[in-house]
């Protein structure tokens, strides 16, 4: 069987929940041995979905494949990007990623070991502020995460940047 698969999460700009499935030939017999949500050879015999979908997630993913100016939206990501690991550098924080390596989007900061990225985190989350530090590689290493992949105002990113000096200077 040739098939492709995607997914509408992350990559889709979607909430997560909405596999699909594209194949150009009949899909084999599960013989019951799948959940029916999985069961491709049911949906290909149906021509057709056979259960409701949430409404909310068929919305995300309509809303995540209007076209878009990809080109601008990358390099205002980046733009975003580079001007909120500069704002932290100049206030002392420790980004991760040489700057001729950081990826666009993501900034990880380095806490000191005085304080547990944990804690920082539940504190900037206090001040309507949330970053990512609960996964296992962030708590091994003390880092907390900031996304700017959702275009975030630079007024918004100096009320990050001033919150986190409140919490771990």
């Amino acid at each position: 069987m040739q098939f492709a698969t995607g997914a509408s999460g992350k990559g889709l700009r979607a909430f997560p929940g909405i596999a699909l499935v594209f194949h150009d030939s009949g899909a084999a017999p599960s013989g019951g041995r799948l959940p029916r949500y999985l069961d491709l050879e049911m949906y290909a015999r149906d021509r057709g979905v056979p259960f409701t979908h949430s409404s909310n997630l068929i919305a995300a993913l309509d809303a995540a494949l209007r076209p878009e100016d990809w080109a601008t939206r990358f390099a205002a990501v980046a733009a975003q990007t580079r001007w909120l690991r500069a704002g932290l550098e100049r206030r002392g924080f420790v980004c991760v990623a040489a700057p001729e390596h950081q990826g666009a989007g993501i900034v990880t900061i380095a806490l000191p070991s005085s304080m547990r990225s944990t804690e920082v985190a539940a504190a900037l989350e206090g001040e309507g502020f949330v970053v990512a530090a609960h996964s296992a590689y962030l708590v091994d290493r003390n880092w907390i995460q900031v996304s700017v992949m959702a275009s975030p105002s630079r007024d918004d990113l100096r009320g990050l940047i001033d919150a986190l000096c409140r919490t771990a200077c």
